[in-house]
């Protein structure tokens, strides 16, 4: 499709997303009844998540296994991906009480101190609160 003039910047003009919905569409047995824009939203979800696995290659003490195709992270690589994972679930859970700047300060504070961040994680969610506003 990209040699057919149909990519443009970053992405593909609207006739290349009507094309492969007809093509994902005629190529199973039963319908996918895929449309342009799923196909568009599915795309976009795509490079979301070849962004997020670009991150964690570009990690110290994180390799990949060609034999069973999986990342290979070393064991204290592992854990603080983990904590840090798990701090971004907790902490932007919260959305729906704070602003997406109170929440990116309160990350960026929590990623600085690690004491911290561990105690935010483990904290019920009324602990939780009361530690956001105090901070904020």
């Amino acid at each position: 499709m990209a040699h057919a003039g149909l990519k443009v910047d970053k992405s593909f003009k609207r006739q290349a997303f009507v094309e492969a919905a007809t093509i994902i569409n005629k190529s199973f047995t039963l319908p996918a009844n895929m449309d342009v824009d799923n196909v568009e939203n599915n795309m976009r979800t795509i490079k979301q998540r070849y962004q997020e696995l670009k991150k964690v290659m570009d990690l110290s003490g994180v390799g990949w296994n060609d034999e069973k195709k999986m990342f290979v992270l070393e064991d204290e690589t592992f854990r603080t991906f983990v904590e840090i994972e798990n701090l971004s679930i907790v902490l932007f859970s919260m959305d729906d009480k704070y602003t997406e700047e109170e929440l990116e300060r309160a990350y960026d504070h929590l990623r600085r101190n690690e004491g911290d961040a561990r105690g935010f994680v483990h904290r019920r969610p009324g602990m939780r609160k009361r530690w956001m506003n105090n901070f904020l």
